[in-house]
């Protein structure tokens, strides 16, 4: 095991007891936090400008973003959310919000779409999906995420992942956004990176967006 493996592993599990207690002994706090980042979301340009968004329900100790789901499907933009089956994860494309009343109760707690409609293992421009939300344990100011260690976003997005950034909807070489989601407290400094780790656009957390330079 490398010394970046072990940091990382070390890293989770302060993340995780965290986590818990926030779910268990701070519920306002993360309820709180949790409607601020919804909010910084919904101010943001690139949500508002975005034809549809893949995102993620939180749960467990994760920011809880189910407003932030029904305001997208409100807004009459295209939703997508992931479905996991062992290592392979794939988006599925919800349309109005009763869709998201019918999301199915999997393991760990999760929330998860059903298997019909449009689907992609990685939802871009080309699906009308601007913007990705992309849930993680921590990051780094940079844009580093540290995730569970399945590796499920870095194989489906990592490849689609050129070096530029935004670009306009339609034009050739375009890809959504990728946009790092978690609480403040959980952008560190002292992140271990592998050259396999998915780099982030930017950040946003209860205490507003930022850009990750590159």
């Amino acid at each position: 095991m490398t010394d970046v493996s072990e940091l990382k592993i070390a890293l989770r599990q302060r993340v995780l007891a965290r986590r818990k207690q926030l779910r268990r002994a701070e519920p306002e706090v993360l309820a709180s936090a949790s409607a601020r980042l919804v909010a910084q979301v919904l101010a943001d340009a690139r949500w508002r400008a975005a034809r549809g968004v893949a995102a993620f329900v939180g749960v467990r100790g994760e920011p809880d973003t189910w407003a932030l789901l029904e305001q997208t499907l409100s807004a009459g933009k295209g939703l997508w959310l992931p479905r996991v089956d062992g290592p392979r994860m794939v988006f599925w494309e919800l349309r109005e919000p009763a869709d998201l009343e019918a999301l199915e109760r999997r393991k760990m707690g999760l929330r998860e779409p059903a298997e019909r409609g449009r689907s992609s293992p990685a939802p871009g421009p080309a699906e009308g999906v601007d913007l990705i939300l992309v849930p993680g344990l921590a990051f780094s100011p940079g844009g580093l995420r540290l995730g569970f260690g399945a590796g499920h976003y870095d194989r489906a997005f990592g490849s689609r992942w050129p070096a530029a950034r935004w670009a306009e909807a339609g034009r050739e070489g375009a890809r959504a956004l990728a946009m790092g989601t978690c609480l403040e407290e959980f952008i560190v400094d002292d992140l271990p990176a592998e050259a396999h780790d998915l780099p982030m656009d930017a950040l946003v957390s209860e205490a507003g967006v930022r850009e990750c330079p590159r």
